[in-house]
């Protein structure tokens, strides 16, 4: 590991980052980078470009100013000596392309499925020869899907998966149709029985007689502040049409209630250039839903805005969630959020 585990003790998210940077750059034989979200990784090469200076001054000196204010778990398990030749061949290659930086790196494994597909896409043109292996879907309970030739096949030796379909019915394995989206269920050989992950899934295509699948959204993520009954796995489906002639896509999009004593509404949040028009198609699209249609008929709900949002909006999403108590590997990226208020925690303006 490039990283000791010690550095989950440090609480700042800052120093956290830097810390680990300047630990990722030290290492010229970095092979594998494995995160969930791509913003994970996207934040982290900002903090490279944001300290460079800095970073190949402590790399060639030994040196580290913010070693002194880590807890000590975190401060124990970091050793550091000076490496001038490495910070030489690191002002040589610039901090821009990622294989340049780490010329041994052939794999990063990320999320690229549902409201992560922004965010990879994003991260793509920095990567030179790096490959994007995009992960299966994996819960703490389970493996559900691997990565494979190109695909994602079922993990059936690892558990007994079963797949509810829209209309409540249980399939097994063996019975899943392509182009037929389902929830998972999982029964573990650890005592867990037709465990709902709530992940929604699609039958993209079969390796062999098994079938592969892709993430959509989660379904048990619901807002639902006047009737509306709104969906992640509704609002996904509403961003792929809301979306599909924007290039490129965006890497940041959520849709959260916007709620305050005067009027009721919905926001869309997105880090890209939108026109004011686009309100109207995204309120037609979320009209399909029979409820939001009723609320938006009798007046609870006012018509959606549009918030522009700047770029290190994953980053604000994080701290707000953070400050709720969650962890990072609690943090998931979501097209619908139930929290309102996120006007005053990102960055950016409305769209007139």
């Amino acid at each position: 590991m490039a990283v000791p585990s010690e550095l989950k003790h440090i609480t700042s998210i800052e120093d956290w980052r830097y810390i680990t940077a300047l630990l990722l750059l030290r290492r010229r034989d970095l092979s594998l980078v494995s995160v969930w979200h791509p913003s994970f990784f996207s934040l982290l090469m900002q903090t490279i470009l944001d300290h460079w200076i800095q970073l190949l001054s402590e790399i060639s000196s030994g040196n580290c100013a913010v070693v002194k204010r880590l807890p000590p778990a975190a401060r124990a398990a970091i050793r550091f000596r000076p490496d001038p030749r490495r910070s030489e061949e690191l002002r040589s290659s610039g901090p821009v392309k990622i294989d340049q930086l780490w010329p041994k790196l052939k794999i990063l494994s990320c999320w690229t499925d549902g409201h992560a597909a922004g965010a990879a896409a994003e991260l793509v043109p920095l990567l030179g020869s790096v490959v994007v292996q995009p992960k299966g879907l994996i819960a703490t309970e389970g493996i559900i899907s691997i990565p494979f030739q190109q695909r994602h096949p079922l993990a059936i030796r690892s558990h007994y998966l079963e797949f509810e379909d829209a209309a409540g019915h249980v399939h097994g394995s063996s019975d899943l149709q392509q182009g037929h989206e389902y929830n998972v269920l999982l029964t573990t050989g650890g005592g867990l029985w037709r465990y709902r992950l709530d992940d929604r899934v699609v039958v993209d295509g079969m390796l062999k007689r098994t079938p592969s699948i892709r993430f959509m959204s989660k379904s048990g993520q619901y807002s639902d502040r006047v009737g509306e009954k709104l969906s992640d796995g509704f609002v996904a489906s509403v961003f792929l049409k809301l979306f599909e002639a924007t290039r490129p896509r965006p890497s940041f999009a959520m849709l959260a209630p916007d709620m305050d004593t005067r009027e009721s509404r919905y926001t869309l949040y997105i880090n890209a250039d939108a026109p004011h028009e686009m309100c109207f198609r995204l309120d037609c699209l979320l009209s399909a839903n029979p409820h939001y249609a009723y609320c938006r008929q009798l007046g609870q709900l006012c018509p959606p805005r549009l918030f522009r949002v700047s770029d290190d909006a994953y980053r604000s999403y994080c701290q707000r969630l953070r400050a709720m108590g969650r962890s990072l590997g609690e943090i998931k990226p979501v097209g619908l959020s139930r929290l309102d208020g996120w006007s005053s925690q990102l960055s950016g303006h409305y769209v007139e």
